[in-house]
């Protein structure tokens, strides 16, 4: 049996563990499978992701409480999204010409070809209806829904339940507190 150095045979390993992937990756690029060949690529690009930073009262001190987190968020997001009224209304000409656009009803198929192109594995809304249920639903939910645009087109009138919406504070690696610390 013949012996070689630690690091030719580190070299060789890692020259076929990289083969290996490229080929998992090539064979996920013929399927089409985005997701996968992104997975595979990600961690050999070495690229660090970004860290999400904790969230820090006013002062710069870190808020360990939930419930402290959430009132920042919010009183955050009170200061960005309220701004007062501009002093001067927006003005604006009405068009000299008559646009073409179509105000007829919501065609089967327009409804049909939106729930086809819902992604999977994406999380659900404050109705807590995933994706996947839309897409399943066949025909009968593509009627469903149909009949339902249709009167909201007419209506003109959108359900206040659809003007709803969640925050949800997603933690990355980074800083994380244990449980029990605070």
């Amino acid at each position: 049996m013949e012996w070689e150095p630690v690091s030719e045979r580190l070299r060789k390993d890692k020259s076929e563990y990289v083969n290996d992937i490229a080929t998992e990756a090539e064979f996920a690029a013929y399927k089409g499978d985005i997701k996968t060949l992104y997975n595979i690529t990600k961690p050999l690009s070495r690229r660090k992701t970004a860290k999400s930073k904790p969230v820090k009262d006013k002062d710069g001190k870190v808020l360990t409480n939930l419930n402290e987190q959430m009132e920042r968020c919010n009183e955050y997001l009170v200061k960005v999204l309220h701004r007062p009224e501009p002093d001067q209304p927006v003005r604006v000409e009405p068009a000299g010409v008559d646009l073409n656009i179509k105000i007829d009803n919501i065609k089967k198929y327009r409804v049909k070809k939106a729930f086809k192109s819902l992604k999977n594995g994406k999380s659900a809304g404050i109705d807590e209806i995933p994706p996947e249920v839309f897409k399943s639903g066949g025909n009968d939910i593509i009627e469903y829904m149909y009949k339902l645009l249709n009167k909201i087109w007419q209506d003109e009138t959108i359900p206040t339940e659809w003007l709803k919406g969640l925050l949800v504070k997603l933690r990355k690696k980074g800083y994380m507190m244990r449980i029990g610390e605070a």
